[in-house]
Parts: structure tokens; C-alpha cells; sequence
């Protein structure tokens, strides 16, 4: 007999905690309120916008995720029955959508790196003078010249260089501007730093490894999602809302028109 079997460690649903940074449950359902009220769910915004909604500062490290600041909404694909560290990080507030449903919205999981991952022979890393060197021993053991060096090594300085490249290159192609054949490449060009940064570096999170699980920067614990866009959405697409069991009857006042899924967080502590 074929048993239909799945696994835990995912689900169906994510969820967006809100509140993190707001000093009480009142302020945090509140806010729940609001976002299921308005039935829009958005980040902040962040000034000063660059390429719409994502803030870059080349000079920042990539490795300590403040190279992008972008206006993302963030979910975490966690079982609920195994929130409980995730809710110890951000909140006690909460709302999820089927994950079906997010994708359809353009919803992607990150990619994480862990900084403390070694690279190995990674040419573009090194001074030129080192390249040289190794050039000179093709045909022998050059494993021992190049060693290892820390992915949040490699990443800061191979999209340092990649935006320095980029800039290089964007100012060649604008000193010819008045050529047919430069502007259709300056237009390339834009839409493929925009290609980059939104949906390939805007997507990339490092995590220190070395972190117990509970540690609030041991972020690979998240499973995080993200959508680029604002979310609009009707309450049937509500999948779950997660608050202390303190507010239920408040919120089945306030809310009155939301029939899914109500669940305590004091129960997935």
C-alpha cells in the first residue's frame, strides 16, 4: 500500500511575524489589526530609494547583509508546531498565506551562505601578482598556493568588484551615447544590473554557522522567503493568524469577518 508521506520540515503555509520592533503586545496587535483591516501587507520604505526598492551601498560588506537593504516582505517556512524559536526572535503576532498562493505573488526562498565556509581556488580573489605566480606553475602542485578563503571573504570582494565592473563598464558604453548600438547596449546594461541586484544579490543571506539555533543572527533558522512587491490580499487568503490567547476575543470583534484558521502562540512556546 502506498502511504502519501511529508516531510516536517517544510510547509504549506509561510507566515509573516510582525511587530519585532515594537516594545508591546499592544502596539504588535495593533498592528495585526491594521495589516488584516487594510488587507495589505508592505515593508517600510527606505530612504534613499535607489533602483525603486532597493537601497545599495557598494562600500558596506555583502557578508553582514547591509551591502542590500531592500524593501522585501519576509515569511518564514516553518512548520507551526515548531515556531517557537522563530516567535522567541521576532514576535508573538502573526498571519500566514498557503505557500501556493505567495508563489503566485512571486514569493521565492533565499539562498543562504554560511560566512564561515571556506572557497577554494577561487581565482578572482587574488592580486594580480598572485595569478601571475600561479601561471608560472602550470603543470605542477599549485593547490598549496591558493589555499582557502572564507565565503564572507570572497562575496564582499567579488561584488565589490562586480558593481566597480559594472560602473566601469556603464560609463564607457554613456561616453557614446550619440551611437544607435551603445544606447540598446546602455539599456541592456541597466536591465541587467537591475536582474542582478533585485532577484539574484537581493536574495542572498549570510548566517554565521557557529550560532546556536536560538541565536537571533543565525538567520539560516528562518527559512526565509521574500517577496519584492507589496502584498494585497482578501482575509479568505488568510491562512492562520498566530496571537496570544489573551486577544482572542478582542479579535473576533475586531476581525469579525475572518473564519480561518486562529491559533495560540502560547501553545507553540
Amino acid at each position: 500500500m502506498n502511504v502519501s508521506k511529508t516531510q516536517r520540515y517544510v510547509s504549506a503555509e509561510l507566515t509573516h511575524f510582525v511587530g519585532k520592533n515594537l516594545s508591546a503586545d499592544e502596539e504588535r496587535y495593533s498592528l495585526l489589526c491594521k495589516i488584516l483591516n487594510s488587507r495589505e501587507l508592505g515593508a517600510p520604505p527606505h530612504d534613499p530609494l535607489i533602483y525603486g526598492n532597493l537601497v545599495i551601498n557598494t562600500e558596506a560588506r555583502f557578508s553582514e547583509n547591509y551591502m542590500y537593504s531592500s524593501q522585501v516582505i519576509c515569511f518564514c517556512d516553518i512548520p507551526v508546531n515548531d515556531l517557537g524559536i522563530h516567535m522567541d526572535k521576532y514576535s508573538h503576532f502573526a498571519l500566514s498565506f498557503l505557500k501556493s498562493f505567495l508563489v503566485q505573488k512571486g514569493a521565492n526562498p533565499v539562498f543562504y551562505i554560511s560566512k564561515n565556509s571556506e572557497v577554494y581556488d577561487c581565482w578572482g580573489a587574488y592580486p594580480d601578482e598572485k595569478r601571475i605566480e600561479v601561471a608560472k606553475l602550470q603543470g605542477k602542485n599549485i593547490l598549496p598556493l591558493f589555499g582557502h578563503i572564507p565565503q564572507s571573504e570572497y562575496f564582499d570582494q567579488m561584488i565589490r568588484k562586480y558593481h566597480t565592473v559594472f560602473r566601469l563598464i556603464a560609463e564607457a558604453v554613456n561616453a557614446r551615447e550619440g551611437i544607435p548600438e551603445m544606447q540598446k547596449l546602455a539599456g541592456d546594461i541597466r536591465n541587467l544590473e537591475h536582474f542582478l541586484d533585485f532577484h539574484m544579490f537581493g536574495f542572498i543571506k549570510c548566517f554565521d554557522d557557529a550560532l546556536s539555533d536560538g541565536a537571533p543572527e543565525n538567520y539560516y533558522m528562518e527559512r526565509e522567503w521574500r517577496m519584492l512587491q507589496h502584498l494585497t490580499f482578501s482575509l479568505s487568503d488568510v491562512r492562520r493568524v498566530i496571537l496570544p490567547e489573551q486577544y482572542a476575543r478582542r479579535f473576533r470583534d475586531d476581525i469579525p469577518d475572518y473564519f480561518g484558521q486562529l491559533t495560540f502562540s502560547d501553545t507553540l512556546v
